[in-house]
């Protein structure tokens, strides 16, 4: 399963990126497969573990924001293994040129 998500905390200013920053970090520690991007983060692998990092997110915005909202977006696909890696390779070898995968 391949999972993007992106949280928003509520009710500590306009400045996010402290509350975000932690969310991620949660996601980079868990061990899964995953990719940050500038409109949210998308993480692979089982659907327990995935949902348990983002509750994991959630709990950990939550401490610090009196609201959180979370957007999500899943692809479960039966047997689908290395989802982020192929979808991005089949594009490249489509187009004949390398995707530009970060920023800058």
């Amino acid at each position: 399963m391949m999972l993007i998500f992106s949280v928003t905390p509520f009710g500590v200013g306009e400045h996010l990126s402290d509350q975000v920053a932690r969310a991620v970090k949660i996601v980079a520690e868990s061990g899964l497969p995953y990719q940050v991007t500038p409109m949210g983060t998308i993480i692979e692998g089982e659907w327990e573990p995935v949902m348990d990092i983002v509750n994991q997110c959630r709990l950990a915005i939550l401490e610090e924001c009196p609201r959180v909202a979370i957007k999500c977006w899943i692809d479960d696909k039966q047997g689908a293994t290395d989802t982020m890696r192929y979808k991005t390779q089949v594009l490249q070898d489509k187009l004949g040129m390398p995707l530009n995968l970060t920023p800058g």
